[in-house]
């Protein structure tokens, strides 16, 4: 390419002196040109092969573990084969499916339980796929955890686990610990601290149940002091002791209950 344009620049210098016929310099140009192309496409060429390269390097998109070789070394591989199988273990997922008639009641963000074993953990929905499997009826769920998450949790890739998903809209009950539910033959009650610290029945009905909470629809409402422990043996009228004042209720029972005149 130097030479070319040397050459060119020689040719000129004698053409404007008469000493040759533009004839050659327009020859010396045309070759001059020809030289340009020449190394315009050879970078072309240069880029090429540097890309080549970089896609030869097969490098990972985050930090994970490899768990499966699809290919050996020194194997001829086509755009798109696959090569190895790698696991984002920095960004464990849950993935389950639930019935496409809950869609209404599911969102991002919307509040879960993850079941594993005995352990119950709150968390929330990170992403609700909304296309419907047509031979299942489901649609798949998402629940992202972070590491320290798992690992307090001791979960690895591949474990299984129970997703507890909202089953109809939400709405606000009156709950009461399972422990205070007196479950007879007639009826379900609960026993509530009353005026002068007498024992009281108060009818109820059993509705859903969340951990150690129970829905009572009755004469039952917020703030009442209930009978946690020991309220199948009272008896209506009876007195009571009540301890522990302003923690769980704990009712402790009179030497004998109260006679109630005729």
């Amino acid at each position: 390419m130097d030479y070319a344009r040397r050459q060119e620049e020689r040719y000129t210098a004698l053409v404007r002196d008469a000493g040759i016929s533009g004839a050659q310099l327009d020859q010396a140009i045309a070759e001059r040109r020809m030289r340009e192309q020449d190394l315009a496409a050879a970078r072309v060429a240069l880029e090429q092969a540097r890309l080549q390269l970089r896609q030869a390097t097969v490098r990972a998109p985050y930090d994970g573990v490899v768990v499966e070789r699809a290919t050996a070394l020194g194997e001829f591989l086509a755009p798109g084969m696959a090569v190895a199988r790698l696991v984002n273990t920095g960004a464990l997922e849950v993935r389950t499916r639930a019935p496409v008639a809950l869609v209404g009641h599911l969102r991002e963000g919307v509040a879960v339980t993850l079941r594993d074993g005995e352990r119950v953990r709150a968390h929330r929905l990170a992403t609700l796929v909304p296309v419907g499997d047509e031979a299942s009826r489901q649609v798949e769920l998402r629940v992202a955890l972070s590491p320290e998450e798992a690992a307090e949790a001791g979960l690895v890739v591949g474990a299984a686990l129970q997703v507890g998903v909202p089953s109809d809209a939400p709405r606000r009950v009156v709950a009461v610990p399972r422990d205070a539910l007196v479950l007879r033959r007639e009826g379900s009650h609960v026993m509530r601290v009353g005026a002068g610290d007498a024992a009281e029945r108060v009818p109820v009905d059993v509705g859903a149940a969340q951990g150690e909470l129970v829905e009572v629809r009755g004469a039952v409402r917020p703030g009442d002091r209930l009978v946690v422990r020991g309220a199948e043996r009272l008896q209506v009228g009876q007195a009571l002791r009540v301890s522990a004042a302003g923690q769980a209720p704990v009712v402790a029972l009179a030497a004998s209950p109260t006679r109630q005149r005729p």
